[in-house]
């Protein structure tokens, strides 16, 4: 999945002005339509994509139908990536970072009867001061101005084998247990979404295997809509230790399996270990180990 950005924040709160104090206008390309503050002015505009620019430059939206002629995964500069489904249509989110540049992307996967996919990117200038919070939440805000095949995206359609609870997420004069790793998540496992649960409301399978394997769960999060939990846990063996095996595959086949064969994560903070259950649509599961930022 690339290297983690360990600087994301998860509570994206204080959305830009350039996004909040003024109208929006519409745009459209084929099946998709989009929309922008009336402020941002179009720099690039034809039958296959239009590309708008913020005021003071720091932000690039790019919208265009292409033809993708190079693969979509596999490169260094890719920090984070995962699938979601969007106004009923799956698509790819992927998070990039250059020297001076940084790239939100979503990449619609269903294709046009030219073999195009819709690419939908805001780009931040780095050198002009573009944060990843402030850019996480202008692409979230953007993003729930999509609409596609008249379908909009005010949230991802993907239902999750976790059920949460209909109350709102724990809020609590402390630091709720798994905070602090919130800005992680959002960077390896979601777009800005990631929320932690309640865990004196919250039930599932998943909690029971855990348990039964000797694994204390601290905390859980959701993220992708809703679709990929992350369990922090205290684990009695180290994940990554090649003579754990015996103890942690099987665990982390059971955990797959109890929630629905959805992928999922585990965090492990005392032996500074992620790891990501990865077997959605896959003939196998498979593991993939990361060591967490020294806290």
């Amino acid at each position: 999945m690339g290297r983690m950005l360990a600087g994301a924040l998860a509570i994206l709160i204080g959305w830009p002005t350039l996004v909040t104090a003024e109208q929006w206008r519409s745009y459209s390309l084929g099946d998709y339509a989009f929309g922008a503050p009336e402020s941002w002015a179009v720099t690039l505009r034809r039958d296959d994509e239009i590309d708008l620019a913020s005021p003071d430059g720091r932000y690039a939206l790019w919208a265009r139908l292409w033809f993708p002629d190079e693969p979509l995964l596999g490169y260094d500069d890719i920090v984070a990536h995962g699938p979601l489904t969007i106004a009923g249509q799956d698509a790819l989110f992927r998070h990039s970072e250059f020297a001076s540049e940084r790239f939100l992307e979503y990449i619609f996967e269903p294709r046009d009867a030219q073999g195009r996919v819709f690419l939908f990117q805001l780009i931040g200038n780095l050198e002009l001061g573009a944060e990843l919070a402030e850019h996480q939440a202008l692409f979230q805000r953007l993003g729930a101005e999509l609409v596609v095949a008249g379908v909009p995206a005010v949230s991802g359609t993907a239902s999750s084998a976790i059920a949460a609870p209909p109350a709102a997420p724990v809020v609590a004069a402390t630091q709720p247990a798994g905070a602090e790793w919130i800005d992680l998540m959002n960077a390896r496992h979601g777009a800005g979404d990631c929320r932690l649960l309640d865990l004196d409301r919250w039930h599932h399978p998943t909690r029971a295997v855990l348990a039964a394997n000797g694994a204390s769960l601290r905390f859980v999060a959701l993220c992708r809509d809703d679709t990929w939990p992350v369990f922090g846990v205290e684990l009695p063996h180290d994940p990554r230790v090649a003579a754990s095996n015996s103890y942690i595959s099987p665990l982390l086949v059971r955990l797959f399996d109890a929630n629905g064969q959805w992928d999922l994560s585990l965090i492990d903070p005392g032996y500074g270990a992620l790891v990501d259950v990865l077997g959605r649509g896959r003939p196998d599961v498979s593991f993939e180990f990361v060591d967490l930022p020294m806290r």
